[in-house]
């Protein structure tokens, strides 16, 4: 086994660290909902306007993915036209817009404009980040550092259910606004990726940046990095030369296509597993279920499983590969929601369950653990490897489209369905999908792990990644 040199790599880690900062704070935007919809709903309400509707408190959880619509679209846009780095930077407007509106909102709709803003947020991140690890990052630590996103959110997530069950509502906006200015600090000293500045034909930036990510001196005398930095550079010329302007027919070859159904299908896994709405709607979920518990403390727990499960994903994702452990993830899911589905139908029936108060705890912890090593953390991994490098911002900008369409219907739909099939109805339909998943996954994924991100690399399962 090739031992890795972390004192070439170091930098990589750092900067992928400092960019995921506006990770951490997006998921504490997605993880404030769950502590506060119940106050929302009731009596308590902070609002000038009073206590707010079911309709409305499913617009407020559905209105973050049509935000995650825009966001796609725009941060895609800027992530071609103005580089990696100011992209980045730029996620940073929205963010604070969220905040800010949370501070000043008297009514529901300035909740609703709150929401769409981080969806903005989420959606440009989810696109932007992945670009800028895989244009930085050794192909041996590709997975490990690209899996660092959803842990961050996973983080920011907990963050958020834990603000919301212990502090008041009117402080934790100016807490969470510092993440903001700590992220701009640290992301402003990062260079820009040396594929971005060799496209603007900034060649002496762009060898600097190199170097950097290398951990390498700039006055430091090293052939070998210059050999590499060669290497990347007519590799970017001859890729250059195919990029005059996107066309329809760059769209259609077979590895396009291919690319194309397996990032619209993992995407569509993400979100009909369920576990997006579980996030949104935490608290609510544990009361429908049943439990006994305290809704809000049960959260905690969950946003701790999911924590434990993302970085579990880190340590694998490099090790197991990204088909395992998607295979693994999508068939465990399915276990854990069939079984808490059967609790909660058995609840619904008027059995006396309440020795297994634990059950929803448990099952639900096992479906977020799980789902987090794999089909909530790999497929944005995933799909940066199996587009060509010519479509790969616009390609992914369509595919993550295609999840903020679906995790809107999610959402819009969920309290709805609570109410119309019951909760365990719709534990027992998120099931299917992960069946359908776990089919999909072995039939049509390959395994990707060290995949050389060259515009002519083949997505089959007879490619042999290089180590």
């Amino acid at each position: 086994m090739k031992l890795i040199n972390f004192s070439s790599i170091n930098h990589q880690f750092v900067a992928v660290f400092c960019v995921n900062i506006i990770s951490l704070a997006h998921g504490s935007c997605i993880g404030w909902l769950s502590p506060f919809l119940p106050i929302l709903l009731s009596d308590a309400s902070p609002l000038a306007t009073g206590k707010i509707s079911m309709d409305e408190a499913s617009w407020i959880g559905a209105l973050l993915c049509a935000g995650g619509i825009c966001g796609c679209a725009v941060y895609g846009s800027l992530a071609t036209r103005c580089g990696r780095k100011t992209t980045i930077l730029l996620l940073a407007v929205p963010h604070i817009g969220f905040w800010l509106c949370v501070i000043f909102a008297d009514y529901v709709y300035h909740l609703y404009l709150a929401r769409f803003l981080a969806g903005a947020t989420g959606g440009g991140l989810y696109i932007i980040i992945p670009l800028f690890i895989a244009e930085i990052a050794d192909p041996s630590i590709r997975g490990r550092l690209g899996a660092i996103l959803p842990l961050a959110v996973s983080m920011g997530i907990f963050n958020g259910f834990v603000a919301g069950t212990f502090i008041h509502y009117g402080y934790i906006p100016y807490l969470m606004l510092s993440l903001s200015v700590i992220f701009l600090l640290t992301v402003t000293v990062l260079p820009e990726t040396p594929l971005s500045l060799l496209k603007a034909n900034r060649i002496t930036d762009a060898e600097t940046s190199f170097r950097f990510y290398k951990n390498v001196s700039e006055n430091a005398v090293d052939n070998k990095i210059k050999e590499d930095f060669q290497r990347v550079r007519e590799q970017q010329m001859k890729s250059q030369s195919r990029e005059e302007k996107l066309q329809f027919s760059d769209f259609t070859t077979p590895a396009a296509k291919k690319g194309f159904i397996i990032g619209v299908g993992l995407m569509l896994l993400t979100q009909f597993c369920g576990c997006f709405a579980f996030v949104n709607y935490t608290a609510t979920i544990f009361k429908e279920s049943g439990s006994e518990l305290d809704p809000n403390i049960s959260s905690i727990v969950l946003g701790m499983v999911q924590i434990f499960g993302t970085y579990t994903s880190t340590i694998f994702v490099d090790r197991a590969g990204r088909k395992t452990l998607l295979l693994i993830s999508s068939v465990g899911a399915a276990i854990g929601l069939i079984l808490m589905g059967t609790y909660s139908f058995f609840k619904f029936q008027g059995y006396a369950l309440a020795f297994l108060d634990w059950v929803p705890v448990v099952t639900l912890s096992l479906v977020i653990y799980i789902s987090s090593v794999g089909i909530l953390a790999l497929p944005y991994i995933v799909l940066t490897e199996v587009l060509p490098s010519k479509i790969r911002a616009v390609g992914s900008s369509f595919c993550l489209v295609t999840i903020s369409i679906s995790a809107f219907v999610i959402l819009k739909a969920m309290p709805i369905l609570m109410t119309t099939i019951q909760l365990f109805g719709c534990l027992w339909l998120f099931a299917g999908f992960c069946i359908i998943g776990a089919i999909f996954i072995a039939l049509v994924v390959p395994e990707t792990k060290g995949k050389v991100l060259d515009d002519d690399a083949p997505i089959n399962k007879e490619l042999q990644p290089t180590a």
